[in-house]
């Protein structure tokens, strides 16, 4: 631990040079920002994209798969985790834009009786409180059997009514609309009511309404489908060291619907969130508008959405998610029209949260 402290403090003082010295060669520092946080162990592997009106720049560092010396290269895909739920948002508002659901519907019009029965206030949660997490409802990630049985491998296959069997009947956090609690099961039944309002696998949807005409050839929605011999690795630190949990990361990601379920070329993320705040190919301005509107006082998320004020970058929108073994950051800074995307191939449920976050904050100040 004391080890890891002093590397932290000389890349702290690495950076903060690269930032005096001001080089005319931005690009080159921000390369060198992330490779001093791979070659020091801190990250396995990082990949960061920015787009700019000006310019967009493509960065690998570090290794895909450690253990065979496999670099990270700019085409390597990643798992985004949470950020997934922007897509599930933006799908929900256009059914809503199609006249075939309004988010004020209670979301027992569309699921089972037996179901709503057995999710406290189920009877009485809107769809606008799954997306802006006002529902009360508990999260099943953080349910102690859930999480006991991800590591004895008990959950898999992990199907939509094994995860809705660990929220059944545990009681509200608080009424519908009177609070906020980022909650994965709120996305989860979304996932589920779009399957009923679209007839088909939400994903297939996804694919239709988003991704086809955003050619987002490199991402999958893997409780739909998946690419062909995919060879990244996943890694979660643990006592010290990087352990290898690519084949638990892939199967909780196919089964975490609506919340997870992506992975994808950290490129494809940034055209994602520039059509959806910079140009409206998603959606039009009412339901962008919502979107972005919080509704309970002090929280700063919307609709699938969060917004940051990043202090010298400014207000931007986006998501950021983390899990076993991957996780990333997502933003569109409207102000400058900039989209900056961050992925990498460790869990960020340990430290390694505080350190993508020290990296995404050293990443701004070179580039913003």
């Amino acid at each position: 631990m004391l080890q890891r402290y002093f590397v932290l403090l000389s890349i702290v003082w690495l950076v903060s040079c690269d930032s005096e010295e001001k080089p005319v060669n931005k690009k080159a520092s921000v390369q060198k920002t992330l490779d001093a946080y791979t070659e020091a162990g801190l990250l396995p592997g990082v990949v960061l994209y920015v787009s700019t009106p000006d310019y967009s720049w493509y960065f690998s560092s570090g290794f895909r798969d450690r253990e065979n010396d496999i670099r990270m290269d700019t085409l390597t895909l990643g798992y985004p985790q949470s950020i997934s739920k922007s897509f599930t948002a933006v799908a929900v508002l256009k059914l809503q834009e199609a006249g075939r659901l309004d988010v004020d519907d209670k979301m027992n019009e569309y699921l089972s009786a037996d179901l709503c029965d057995h999710i406290s206030n189920g009877n009485e949660i809107t769809i606008r409180q799954l997306l802006n997490h006002t529902s009360g409802v508990v999260d099943y990630v953080w349910i102690p059997e859930f999480q006991a049985d991800v590591l004895s491998g008990a959950l898999f296959p992990m199907t939509i009514e094994k995860v809705l069997s660990y929220v059944y009947d545990k009681p509200a956090l608080f009424s519908p609309g009177t609070d906020f609690a980022y909650a994965d099961t709120n996305y989860h039944l979304l996932a589920m009511i779009m399957d009923e309002v679209t007839g088909e696998h939400h994903g297939a949807y996804f694919q239709s309404a988003i991704m086809d005409p955003l050619s987002l050839n490199n991402t999958w929605y893997l409780p739909y489908s998946s690419p062909d011999n995919y060879d990244g690795k996943s890694y979660y630190f643990t006592s010290n060291h990087y352990e290898d949990v690519t084949e638990t990361q892939f199967k909780l990601t196919a089964g975490g619907i609506g919340g997870d379920g992506l992975l994808c070329e950290a490129k494809d993320l940034a055209v994602f969130y520039r059509a959806l705040l910079g140009n409206g190919a998603l959606l039009n301005e009412s339901s962008l508008s919502e979107m972005k509107t919080g509704v309970i006082t002090g929280v700063p998320y919307g609709m699938g959405l969060m917004r940051v004020n990043f202090g010298r970058g400014g207000v931007a929108f986006g998501h950021d998610g983390g899990g076993m073994g991957g996780g990333g950051m997502a933003y569109y800074f409207p102000d400058k029209s900039i989209t900056i995307v961050m992925l990498t191939n460790t869990g960020l449920l340990t430290d390694k949260a505080q350190v993508v976050e020290e990296l995404w904050t050293r990443v701004l100040f070179k580039v913003l």
